[in-house]
């Protein structure tokens, strides 16, 4: 892909959810051919030339935890994410030595299950965040919206929890490093400053042209666009996680339509689980344009409802993966080797 083929393949991109968003909230019939058109550009989207992922301070390299939970992009769709990440947790498959990484919405996920938030006080901050783009729009200013609400709703202390917890919290973004080179995903893993952890964040959701009005961002010295760009088609934003043996995709998309693939047996959550109650057509305009308040909560249900069917089809075998890394973790009684080096996984 060329140096201009980026650019012109991210406006296609943004150009096409406009009329997604447009299509679903007008003519149903139009809605199904807009999605379809979508869903072929994501296979003639840049691929990156590699990801990157930030080395862990301070940390021993122990053995790769057998899960790992990597959430797709999905806009305004990561309450379906937080109502799985929340059942995951009470199941006990999502614990804080889990690896967690997300790309765009996938990782304001990731970072609000790794920081310990409450979910309810997550949701009341996403429907506040919600209302005010209902009232005021979404498109062109979406960053500011975003911002105040990661204001309110991270503690001082973020940095700290995530750096601290025992499995990676990853925040997957695609640098730039001139102004029109093809991206790499780069996935930052340790955090300065409660302001860094909502940089990378903002980094990881720069929708180009869409979030703000601009094409790129500035984080940590380099440009950065949105985390879909960051990995490969067929992963959609949702890297493997080289600190687990099995990464499960949560994908607020329908798989079909993302064109997503699976890393392992069972390694996908999405709303194919529920059936065809949620169209493709209108799981992009939700994700451009939140529904109301009752949508919203919708969106969270479903998401506790698919991971409890993902539960009933897979978790036995996750638990056992969990038991059996849990029983050698006593064995060897914690001991581990040197700190985890930063590593490149070429994209595929």
């Amino acid at each position: 892909m060329t140096k201009t083929s980026l650019w012109s393949s991210l406006g296609r991109l943004v150009t096409n959810a406009h009329r997604a968003r447009a299509a679903a909230a007008g003519s149903q019939s139009a809605a199904p051919k807009v999605a379809r058109e979508l869903s072929r550009e994501q296979d003639q989207k840049p691929e990156p030339v590699a990801i990157v992922w930030q080395k862990r301070r301070n940390t021993e390299e122990h053995a790769r935890a057998p899960v790992g939970f990597s959430f797709t992009p999905g806009g305004l769709l990561f309450p379906y994410q937080i109502g799985i990440a929340k059942a995951l947790v009470e199941a006990g498959l999502l614990k804080d030595s889990t690896p967690l990484v997300g790309g765009s919405a996938g990782s304001l996920t990731a970072v609000t299950v790794a920081s310990g938030l409450c979910t309810d006080a997550v949701m009341e901050e996403v429907q506040a965040l919600c209302a005010d783009c209902r009232a005021h729009g979404t498109g062109l200013r979406l960053h500011g919206a975003l911002l105040k609400s990661l204001h309110a709703m991270l503690p001082r202390d973020v940095h700290a929890t995530l750096n601290a917890r025992a499995g990676a919290c990853g925040v997957l973004y695609a640098t730039v490093t001139a102004a029109l080179s093809l991206p790499v995903g780069t996935v930052a893993t340790e955090y300065e400053s409660r302001e860094d952890v909502i940089h990378c964040l903002l980094a990881s959701c720069h929708v180009p042209f869409w979030l703000n009005g601009l094409p790129a961002t500035s984080v940590r010295g380099r440009y950065a666009i949105d985390g879909f760009f960051g990995t490969p088609a067929k992963h959609f934003g949702a890297p493997d996680i080289p600190y687990a043996q099995h990464t499960v995709r949560v994908s607020a998309f329908p798989a079909q339509f993302a064109r997503i693939e699976a890393s392992t047996e069972g390694g996908l959550i999405s709303p194919d689980l529920l059936g065809s109650r949620r169209s493709a057509a209108a799981m992009m305009s939700l994700a451009m344009n939140p529904g109301s308040a009752q949508q919203v909560k919708d969106l969270y249900d479903d998401g506790l409802q698919s991971a409890q069917l993902w539960l009933d089809q897979h978790g036995e075998r996750f638990r056992d993966h969990q038991d059996a890394h849990d029983a050698e973790q006593q064995r060897s009684d914690g001991n581990s080797s040197a700190p985890a080096a930063a590593r490149a996984v070429p994209a595929q």
